[in-house]
């Protein structure tokens, strides 16, 4: 049953793939009204036309999913200070994720991480690998959802060994089986999420070097100026290194937003 069930995950995984930023299917397929049906029927997998019916159920689960995330993040955005202002909408608040300087970080690696790019950030979607893939499991299903039967042995005191009755493997029991190898990706309230204070400090000195308000220039508008930058520090080091003057590296702006690099230098 365990291994139905992750069959049918990796049905919905297929599926979902055609949504640009959308959760894991483990996020999707533990939320209701999904995770009804994906118990309902295992281990058997799911019909193609049972999963096209589900389409509606998951654009709303995929929405709701954005929408609650996006807020997420958005108190994870500094607010500016001052007094007098007026208190910021929905729509002003999650308008804050547009902005060129807006970056986050993760707790497992050191990239600045813009978004929406944040949604499907690699280290939140690795799942644990499954250890316990013995060769022929396939073949025999039941025994990857019961204890050995060596493990089963009981010896009575009356006499010679006998075997325990056999559990039975509920479809609860599977989703629990199964939890800890499947990620949930980004999500509200995900730990290991922060907030780059630093990558965008340095996002508006480039910004402005570009010529542009790093109070309102969105990244979208950013990517359209196809801007290129130079690091000094860097240039400077290859061309001492190289001994040739026409050495010089150069980057998109996004790439120069890195505490490693300064093109104020």
């Amino acid at each position: 049953m365990r291994i139905g069930l992750q069959n049918r995950i990796s049905q919905l995984e297929w599926f979902i793939y055609k949504w640009e930023n959308c959760p894991t299917a483990w996020w999707i397929a533990s939320s209701e009204p999904i995770a009804s049906f994906m118990k309902n029927g295992l281990p058997e997998r799911i019909p193609e036309k049972d999963i096209e019916k589900l389409e509606p159920q998951l654009r709303s689960l995929i929405t709701s999913w954005k929408e609650e995330t996006d807020c997420y993040l958005a108190t994870l955005i500094p607010q500016p200070s001052g007094k007098g202002k007026k208190k910021d909408s929905h729509n002003s608040k999650t308008s804050a994720l547009e902005l060129a300087t807006t970056f986050f970080k993760c707790y497992w690696c050191t990239e600045p991480i813009s978004y929406p790019r944040i949604l499907m950030h690699g280290c939140l979607l690795k799942a644990v690998k499954l250890q316990e893939e013995a060769e022929g499991e396939e073949d025999d299903e039941s025994d990857s959802d019961m204890e050995d039967f060596e493990e089963d042995m009981v010896v009575d005191a009356r006499g010679p060994q006998v075997l325990r009755p056999p559990k039975e493997v509920t479809p609860d029991m599977a989703f629990t089986m199964v939890s800890d190898h499947y990620s949930l990706g980004m999500c509200a309230g995900k730990e290991g999420v922060s907030y780059d204070e630093e990558a965008s400090n340095f996002a508006r000195d480039i910004i402005t070097a570009c010529g542009q308000d790093p109070m309102t220039v969105t990244y979208a508008a950013m990517e359209k100026m196809h801007a290129r930058l130079e690091c000094l520090r860097c240039s400077q080091a290859m061309q001492a290194k190289q001994k040739a003057k026409q050495v010089r590296l150069v980057m998109k702006w996004n790439m120069a937003v890195c505490p490693s690099n300064s093109i104020l230098a």
